[in-house]
């Protein structure tokens, strides 16, 4: 038995070194601790002074009861007083110092990780977004930064202090009763037996827990996003019904979670009582069979300081019993949030030592390409097209051909399977991507407004714009008029997404953020659809004056957008099957002519 236990806990610690938990354990440590190390230095050098201290008050119980029983003397029991007063004032200011000093450390770790997370988020292809929903992405960056902080304070303070503190009060134990303390040597390490299932169960479930947290925080996502549709068509009891569901599982994962966690109490109860009831019946044992004329003077003095050693090391035995439980569920915490550093390519990766783009004319190219979002739906198929400085070039077919998809490899945010895309005659992929998308204006038909001020949303275009050129971009776009009407104009708070703007406003302020940006190559997709038929023309009027002397390629549903275009590319299935003037197009009696005379009429 004596050789079972010791052999058990090495066999665990080779286990746990070659474990994940291992390899988490030591990445969160070497991302985090250098550079908190002195910090972290004066939170242990305290630690070892209170657990110091807290031995110091174990042992003193010894000449408490013995200075009592035996001398009788009050001034040596008032001096022992003022020093028990002494030591656990001074435990008291170094568990201050070590809780504070590792709170201030907690909370620049949980900032210094948020910003690392967020900029890694920032620099992902866009294909990440794609397939992953945005429940995921919240749990895998909010749980995991939290869990990696939880992680590094419960090793240095649960564990390192608890361990120095069972150390200090092991070393007080042994001094007074060595033969009872072995006993307890014994019987402690029988808790990993039982800890150890219950930490396979804890990982399954947490692995459970963690998906669930993300399809309910994706379904609020959608719920918020989506709350006109809901009441539009009066969904609202398909999605309460969607989330009791979600959250009814989320509720039984957790209270399996719970009471996993609190079956280490009866097991660490049964234990300790077991301990402290062989040292009562042992030491009636003594005293009864051996005699107390044989005792030594001073052992109900060690006995009590044994017994304070034994209960003041039990609370710090039973959390470190509870400690690999608990952090099971904040590794796999951890672990997604490293999949989310780690597993993912960064968008700035591909363009690694690339020079940036020197745009002179703005010309644009598209060579054979060919595109799919998955390998399975081809979207493109040997789509060649071209535009020059000055040239205006329609896109236009059925919805889904393509369109679209054109637009974002020309803006750098997909790759092509094959084929090149060109801006004056450079590739945009041997190219640094912020100086391909630099040359680039682009409104959309889905237009996007930050949370803040008309201003900033607007300066968006260009950071460094002046108020002057901000409101004259404003004008321009036939958005200055509106603005001044607004509560606190440029300065009026405009909601998460624009909430407070309709959606010609939104459309807009856009567009001023294309006039503000000033590039060379002006995308428009669906630019006017949001706006009425009097805003329309003033818009196109703003438009036409935004493109002059620029490469502008226009998606459009409505060809009287495109009728004035120098180039337009039918664009359907994915391929470009036609193109020309309006007149040559028109004239071809094609597709484009059939779509025009659906329009129009004869």
């Amino acid at each position: 038995m004596s050789y079972y236990f010791p052999k058990k806990i090495i066999k665990l610690w080779h286990n746990f070194q070659s474990s994940e938990q291992y390899t988490i354990v030591a990445r969160v440590f070497a991302d985090n601790f250098s550079t908190y190390r002195n910090r972290y230095f004066l939170a242990i050098a305290m630690m070892i002074i209170a657990s110091a201290l807290t031995g110091a008050s174990a042992w003193m119980m010894r000449e408490v009861i013995n200075s009592m029983l035996n001398e009788k003397e009050f001034v040596k029991i008032l001096y022992i007083g003022l020093f028990v007063i002494a030591i656990f004032s001074i435990k008291g200011f170094a568990t201050y110092a070590q809780t504070v000093i590792l709170a201030l450390i907690g909370n620049s770790l949980v900032a210094r990780l948020r910003l690392r997370v967020y900029n890694h988020l920032l620099s992902l292809k866009v294909e990440y977004f794609d397939r992953t929903t945005m429940g995921e992405i919240f749990t895998r960056a909010n749980a995991g930064v939290g869990a990696t902080n939880a992680v590094i304070r419960i090793l240095i303070m649960t564990v390192f202090r608890d361990v120095l503190t069972l150390f200090f009060l092991g070393l007080v134990m042994f001094m007074q009763e060595p033969l009872i303390s072995l006993v307890v040597l014994v019987i402690g390490p029988i808790s990993i037996v039982f800890i150890r299932s219950i930490i396979r169960k804890t990982r399954q479930h947490a692995k459970k827990q963690l998906r669930d947290r993300a399809v309910s925080t994706s379904l609020l996502k959608e719920t918020i996003s989506g709350i006109i549709m809901i009441k539009t068509y009066s969904l609202e009891n398909e999605m309460r019904g969607r989330m009791e569901n979600v959250v009814e599982e989320l509720r039984k994962r957790n209270d399996r979670l719970a009471k996993l966690s609190a079956r280490i109490s009866p097991i660490m109860e049964t234990l300790g009582g077991l301990t402290l009831g062989t040292l009562i019946i042992y030491a009636g044992w003594w005293t009864t069979n051996v005699g107390t004329e044989s005792l030594d003077p001073d052992y109900p003095g060690k006995l009590m300081s044994f017994i304070t050693a034994f209960l003041l090391a039990y609370a710090p035995a039973k959390k470190l019993a509870g400690v690999r439980v608990s952090m099971e569920r904040m590794f796999v915490s951890v672990r997604h949030m490293y999949e989310l550093l780690d597993n993912q390519e960064p968008e700035s990766k591909r363009f690694d030592g690339h020079e940036p783009i020197k745009t002179s004319n703005g010309d644009v190219s598209l060579k054979n390409i060919c595109f799919s979002y998955s390998p399975e739906l081809p979207v493109l198929h040997d789509v060649s097209l071209s535009g020059k400085a000055g040239e205006k070039i329609g896109l236009v077919g059925p919805s889904g051909g393509g369109k679209s998809t054109i637009f974002k490899l020309i803006m750098a945010l997909y790759q092509p399977t094959s084929g090149t895309i060109q801006i004056d005659n450079q590739d945009i992929f041997n190219a640094t991507s912020d100086s391909a998308r630099s040359a680039i204006s682009y409104v959309g038909q889905e237009t996007h407004i930050f949370t803040g001020s008309v201003l900033e949303n607007i300066k968006f275009g260009k950071t460094g714009a002046s108020k002057n050129q901000i409101v004259e971009a404003a004008k321009l776009a036939n958005a200055h008029e509106f603005i001044t009407r607004l509560n606190n104009s440029y300065d009026t708070f405009v909601g998460e997404n624009g909430a407070q703007l309709s959606g010609g406003q939104r459309q807009r302020i856009a567009i001023a953020r294309a006039f503000l940006k000033d590039a060379p190559i002006v995308l428009l997709d669906e630019a006017t659809s949001s706006l009425d038929s009097g805003s329309e023309q003033a818009i196109q009027a703003a438009l036409d004056s935004l493109v002059t002397g620029k490469t502008t390629f226009i998606i459009a549903h409505r060809l009287s957008t495109v009728q004035k275009c120098d180039k337009i590319y039918v664009v359907a299935n994915g391929k470009i099957i036609e193109q020309g003037t309006h007149e040559n197009l028109i004239n071809d009696n094609n597709i484009y002519a059939q779509l025009f005379k659906l329009q129009f009429g004869n």
